[in-house]
């Protein structure tokens, strides 16, 4: 009985060091426990809300792009530089403020020394179209081609030619080189040639030949005739020219061009809370071409 008593009188207390020990346990673990979930649950609804702002930015560039595809009003009537901005009906339980911007291809291509878009243009230059494919290696994955411009100059007086220049769409990435093996015929030399460069812009990539000033090849009643061809390799064994403008600027701003595309591209720009969508574009004959896509959200 003795022993007995004796060891329950040393258990007195034990529930109570026990409780206090799991309460200890609890309180360092339970309260990080509480706060990673609460976290995770903000950062899910976060996530929840910011997809949904981008599906209604992705639909409301959409809607943007039927309107352009069908030139509706006023986009039919707005001048290069000119914006419209509308709401969009209710998407995703949000709206969208949606911005359409018109502006000039040329940006970024022609200097606004060289040539004003609201210039005429002359058409006597051409271009074959589409450019020749010379060799296409689907082993090393690269393609080339070559590309000629025709000159027939018919008017009166004389054309002193400053820069000439092809662009292409889509760009295919820092993976093409060129211009080489050039060959000109009269009147285009490469005497007093100043530059030859290769520019990236609007989604796509232009080879420039740039004469010195008043120095290029001049076009008259006795000089009405030349061609300038020159070859091109890109990277990418599957790509193909899309559209193309070729140009050839002459002194006091005129300008001969031949394209297969509008000169005019538009930014769609679609913002919902703190989210917002910016592609460019260039209209075709049956959609919409994308030249660019850009996601910005806080």
């Amino acid at each position: 009985m003795r022993l007995l008593k004796q060891l329950k009188n040393e258990e007195n207390g034990a529930i109570l060091i026990l409780s206090l020990m799991f309460l200890m346990f609890g309180s360092i673990t339970l309260v990080p426990l509480l706060n990673f979930t609460f976290t995770q649950m903000d950062a899910t609804l976060m996530y929840k809300e910011k997809t949904f702002e981008l599906y209604t930015c992705d639909a409301a560039v959409e809607d943007a792009a039927y309107k352009l595809i069908k030139m509706a009003s006023p986009l039919d009537t707005l001048e290069i530089g000119d914006s419209y901005t509308y709401n969009t009906d209710v998407i995703n339980n949000r709206t969208a403020e949606v911005t359409i911007t018109k502006l000039s291809l040329l940006s970024g291509i022609i200097g606004d020394d060289e040539y004003k878009v609201d210039r005429p243009h002359e058409t006597w230059i051409n271009l074959g179209l589409p450019p020749e494919e010379t060799t296409r290696n689907e082993i090393e994955n690269w393609v080339e081609y070559q590309c000629q411009l025709d000159f027939d100059y018919q008017a009166d007086g004389n054309r002193n030619i400053q820069s000439i220049g092809v662009f292409f769409t889509p760009y295919p990435g820092e993976i093409f080189t060129g211009p080489y093996d050039e060959v000109a015929t009269p009147v285009i030399t490469f005497t007093d040639l100043e530059s030859q460069e290769q520019r990236v812009a609007a989604g796509g990539f232009s080879f420039i030949y740039r004469w010195q000033k008043n120095k290029g090849p001049v076009f008259d009643s006795d000089n009405r005739t030349g061609s300038l061809s020159f070859k091109f390799r890109v990277d990418d064994a599957e790509w193909m020219p899309d559209m193309i403008f070729a140009w050839a600027t002459v002194k006091e701003q005129d300008i001969s061009y031949i394209a297969n595309m509008e000169l005019t591209k538009w930014i769609i720009e679609a913002i919902v809370d703190d989210t917002s969508l910016r592609t460019e574009a260039i209209r075709e004959p049956d959609g919409i071409d994308v030249l660019s896509w850009k996601l910005s959200t806080n």
